[in-house]
């Protein structure tokens, strides 16, 4: 199984992301107005209306096409991935990102403090839930892994004592 990420939503996320670090340094009344004007350089370039809530530690940005939910308050495994896919335990939790459209439902959670072996570790755990694997090691720094299993996709990307797992759910 492929999931294919359309070029519009490529784009649209990484202009979110950059306008992450922005949002979260502002105060008052200055949140409003970088609010204001994130969704007006996104709907420039996405040619999509945008609405984006900023509130503490948490931004929300939602278009025609989805919702992506940033939140750096998050430090734990988020209720709503499936059961089946068993939970990365090798790290502290950062932040969570989650992310929905009609066709796909996803999240990313960041880790600091991940062990140097966690990438072997949870591909073991994914086979013995009857994932498919491949992986990719990187001699003692870390390695990625991929893993499918019916409409689960997982991703895991560590290194150097930090890791981002991704689970997207068509």
């Amino acid at each position: 199984m492929k999931i294919h990420i359309q070029q519009k939503h490529v784009i649209l996320l990484a202009v979110c992301l950059i306008a992450l670090g922005f949002l979260f340094s502002c105060k008052n009344a200055a949140e409003k107005a970088a609010e204001k004007f994130i969704e007006k350089s996104i709907e420039r370039s996405s040619g999509e209306e945008v609405d984006i809530d900023y509130d503490d530690e948490k931004v929300v940005i939602e278009t025609e096409e989805g919702k992506i939910e940033v939140d750096a308050g998050t430090k734990k495994w988020p209720a709503g991935i499936p059961s089946e896919v068993p939970e990365f335990d090798y790290g502290k939790i950062v932040g969570v990102t989650t992310n929905a459209t009609d066709e796909i439902k996803g999240w990313t959670i960041v880790y600091s403090e991940v062990v140097k072996d966690a990438t072997e570790k949870y591909n073991e755990t994914l086979q013995s839930k009857g994932f498919k694997t491949q992986t990719v090691g990187v001699s003692g720094m870390g390695g990625t892994i991929t893993a499918e299993k019916d409409n689960i996709v997982i991703g895991v990307y560590a290194g150097d004592g930090d890791a981002s797992v991704s689970v997207q759910v068509k």
